[in-house]
């Protein structure tokens, strides 16, 4: 039998670590992710809508992550579940805008609407070091509570679904 080393800092570009307790860099929790993130054992980190108080608060959080991050590796991957509606970690409440959840763009706004609305949360987004979104929920309409019942689906149909899907994603990538 052969056996593979592999270098742990090859994994931790795998791992993505949420700390909600961490807000700002002088706090334990975001030292020990730092300490994480110098070592190479993460790769990324998940903001939640604890780590959010206001836009300069989490800029400045993120770039002291950032700066974590050892030369030879990756910048790390700093992720979000930020679709509209219900699922807002960075609303208006903490810095933020408000983006209306798919079911109400789907129905209200044709896809190039949706672009332009997309547009703006990814540049909100953008402004806090966020550069990766793991929205937009691409279920269909079923019946779900979890899913219909706060909108979070463009629709029953799978075209729909797929441009309004297509409009959020293209928002992300400019």
């Amino acid at each position: 039998e052969q056996y593979v080393m592999i270098d742990p800092h090859h994994l931790g570009q795998l791992v993505i670590m949420g700390c909600p307790q961490a807000q700002r860099p002088e706090d334990a929790w975001a030292q020990i992710l730092k300490h994480q993130i110098e070592q190479g054992f993460i790769g990324g980190v998940i903001l939640f809508r604890e780590n959010i108080s206001s836009q300069s608060q989490t800029r400045e959080l993120v770039e002291f992550l950032q700066e974590a991050v050892p030369e030879e590796l990756a910048p790390l991957l700093v992720t979000i579940d930020q679709e509209g509606g219900a699922v807002q970690r960075f609303s208006s409440q903490n810095g933020g805008i408000e983006t209306p959840k798919a079911e109400d763009i789907s129905d209200n706004m044709s896809p190039e609407e949706a672009d332009s609305v997309y547009a703006t949360m990814a540049q909100s987004l953008a402004s806090i070091g966020v550069n990766w979104n793991f929205g937009p929920v691409v279920d269909l309409k079923r019946g779900s509570p979890i899913i219909d019942g706060y909108g979070r689906s463009y629709g029953a149909d799978v075209e729909q679904v797929a441009l309004y899907a297509k409009a959020f994603i293209k928002a992300h990538k400019k």
